[in-house]
Order: C-alpha cells, then sequence, then structure tokens
C-alpha cells in the first residue's frame, strides 16, 4: 500500500494524536500482528511503548494452525500505547 513510511501516513497518525489528545484522552493504543514488524516497528516509529504481547488474542483464517490441527486459526498482538504526558513531549520536540 503506497502510505507505508510515507511523509502523509506520519502526518495523518500526528494530526490524529494531536486530535486525541487536544480534546482531553489520557492514552491512545495501538494494537498490530506481533509476527508483522512493519506495523510494530511503525508503532514504536512514532512514539508508542510497547506493553506487552496477548498471545492467540484474535481468531483469524489467514495463518497456519498452532501445531494442533483442531485448534482455531489464531493471531498473538502486540499493544503499545502513547500516554498523554508522552506526547506532549513528543509534540514540544517537533515544534519547539
Amino acid at each position: 500500500f503506497g502510505l507505508a513510511r510515507s511523509r502523509a501516513a506520519t502526518e495523518a497518525v500526528f494530526l490524529l494524536l494531536n486530535w486525541a489528545f487536544k480534546h482531553g484522552y489520557r492514552r491512545v493504543v495501538w494494537q498490530a500482528d506481533a509476527h508483522h514488524a512493519a506495523s510494530c516497528n511503525a508503532a514504536e516509529r512514532h512514539g508508542f511503548v510497547l506493553e506487552g504481547i496477548s498471545r492467540q488474542h484474535r481468531v483469524i483464517d489467514k495463518r497456519t494452525p498452532i501445531r494442533d490441527p483442531h485448534l482455531p486459526f489464531s493471531r498473538d498482538t502486540a499493544w503499545y500505547s502513547m500516554l498523554d504526558r508522552e506526547w506532549w513531549l513528543i509534540h514540544h520536540a517537533l515544534y519547539e
């Protein structure tokens, strides 16, 4: 997809974060497939902090079953977050 790692994508994330924190949100969460490195790298590049991995968090139909063929297809989810105080430090560094 053409937006990946583009200025437009970076600006879109910046604008969404700026809007959320200006309107009183205290934290924003980014969920990514834990095995999709590009998504995890994007979260970290934008300043999100890894909180942890939820194993077999979602049932999906695109992945090879985990060992036992009777188990459903599943994905591990990486949870990232950004707090309001972290955002204002990032915002200040970019614009001051």
